[in-house]
């Protein structure tokens, strides 16, 4: 897809900005002493071999932990030292990454004028530059924090200029999910500020340990995550290879619910859940018995209507065998439920449906009204929004239903749409599902 003109503006002022800056800063340096010397290049190389042993969170997001080497050096030797350090090894990182130059761009740029911002509000708070001296604790807690409050603003910027999402919902979903870091970025950053002004540059080498422990923790954390989401896809993919014409149906839902629930304002966490039980909501299928009825072309009896409308009790019940996955149960056993009582297999009515139920029912109808089926066409943009609108209240939430009609939020669930359908055209049948992975930051 074509990168939008304003999301170009935006990358290429805040690169314009990180420029300005870095000058302005640079332009003051004054000859540097040998001790500032041997920080920088002790403290750029613990970044740059962050950088070499940089971790995929998933298909479009890296991890690294650089940033503490980075914080670190800003703390003790001066804010000019500091950047060009900084420049030197994030620029070569970011030249050397798969990424693509847009977002390169946005990531050296943005980051360099966070860590930048972070080092003046460093000596706002009263912190001293020095490489004799332990730093205090508040100056450098501020360090990292403005660092961190200007990456996540920047970001949710891109994210607004990028896809309209509101710059409030990214920013907080983002500095919310970051707050367990800090508690092992922090007192790590301080450790090697620490280490460096009691033991020296040698001995500071030393502090490889801690990073390449860290990282793999992270990495590990994120692998995990990774394999169970592709396991999810895989065994998901497996069930619906029983009828050709919901092929990738449990994918979007997913993928339209996470949408939804977003726009709910819920946090990152909530959104992931509703996301998985989207993803399992048909799982029940999988009993022999929902076979030939699957693979029925014609219309349903009585009694395999009925038969069908247990599989959302029988995915309840796998489910629930899994400990994990234990918070979705509700929402796989209700996404058939209606506002207005109708639906199955509890026939709750309004509030009483739980929200990812709420959630996966509209994001489902969704996908049912916008692909073929033997019976009919899919439908366009506008009809879909109609027969929303139509069961808002009756079928739907209508809190949920009015904020997916929202101009700014059905412009993105079209789009979804849209990028489905070219992606199921453009692989063939034999090909399998294709496995999308979460991500947050690119």
């Amino acid at each position: 897809m074509p990168i939008p003109r304003r999301l170009l503006w935006y990358v290429g002022g805040l690169t314009v900005l990180g420029v300005l800056l870095c000058g302005l800063v640079v332009a003051t340096m004054p000859l540097p002493t040998r001790d500032v010397v041997q920080a920088v290049a002790v403290f750029s190389f613990l970044a740059a071999l962050s950088y070499v042993f940089a971790y995929d969170l998933d298909s479009r997001t890296v991890g690294s932990t650089a940033m503490l080497a980075f914080h670190s050096m800003g703390a003790l030797v001066p804010p000019a030292a500091s950047v060009a350090g900084y420049a030197f090894v994030s620029g070569f990182g970011e030249v050397f990454s798969a990424r693509d130059s847009i977002k390169r761009l946005f990531n050296f740029s943005n980051q360099l004028v966070g860590f930048i911002l972070g080092l003046l509000a460093y000596q706002a708070a009263g912190g001293q530059m020095s490489t004799h001296a332990l730093p205090a604790i508040v100056p450098f807690i501020v360090l990292t924090q403005v660092t961190k409050l200007n990456n996540i603003a920047c970001f949710a910027g891109v994210m607004w200029f990028a896809e309209r999402i509101p710059f409030r919902q990214t920013f907080v979903r983002n500095f919310t999910s970051t707050l367990s870091q800090d508690l092992i970025y922090i007192p790590l950053g301080y450790l090697f500020c620490l280490s460096y002004v009691r033991f020296g540059p040698l001995w500071s080498l030393l502090l490889l340990v801690p990073l390449l422990t860290v990282r793999q923790q992270f990495k590990n954390n994120a692998t995990l995550v990774l394999i169970h989401q592709e396991m999810l896809q895989l065994m998901v993919a497996a069930i619906e290879a029983r009828d050709p014409y919901t092929s990738g149906h449990s994918r979007r839902v997913a993928r339209y619910s996470a949408l939804i629930a977003s726009f709910a304002g819920r946090e990152d966490r909530e959104v992931l859940r509703v996301e998985r039980a989207a993803l399992l909501h048909d799982v029940g299928k999988i009993h022999e018995e929902f076979a030939p009825i699957l693979r029925k072309v014609g219309r349903l009896t009585e009694e395999e209507r009925l038969v069908m409308q247990t599989h959302s009790e029988k995915g309840a019940a796998l489910v629930r065998n899994a400990s994990t996955l234990r918070p979705i149960v509700p929402a796989v056993r209700g996404h058939h439920e209606r506002w207005d009582g109708h639906g199955y297999p509890d026939g709750f009515v309004g509030a009483a449906i739980p929200f990812g139920a709420r959630v996966i029912a509209l994001a489902d109808t969704i996908d049912a009204m916008t692909t073929n089926r033997p019976y009919r066409d899919s439908m366009d943009a506008n009809e879909v929004a109609a027969e929303i609108e139509r069961g808002s209240a009756s079928q739907f939430d209508p809190e949920l239903a009015a904020v997916v009609l929202l101009p700014q939020n059905w412009s993105r669930i079209v789009t979804a749409i849209q990028e489905e359908r070219m992606g199921a055209e453009a692989l063939p049948p034999s090909t399998g599902p294709r496995i999308p992975r979460l991500s947050q930051v690119s």
